[in-house]
């Protein structure tokens, strides 16, 4: 199955939904907290083309 990813931070409302959607589909995932680490933000801008904003969700590499 192909690996999906989401990133998040703390207190996203946004997040928060998008990780229970997922799990309510049992869709298997790494969730990776951005919002407090500057080395995980760089890589999730870079993954996004740029896109800054919460939550952002990749099925391999596609976003």
């Amino acid at each position: 199955m192909t690996k999906v990813t989401i990133y998040t931070r703390a207190f996203c409302p946004y997040c928060s939904r998008a990780v229970s959607l997922l799990k309510e589909k049992q869709v298997a995932f790494e969730e990776i907290d951005a919002g407090m680490s500057p080395d995980k933000k760089a890589e999730m801008i870079q993954r996004a083309n740029g896109g800054r904003t919460f939550p952002q969700i990749f099925i391999g590499e596609h976003h």
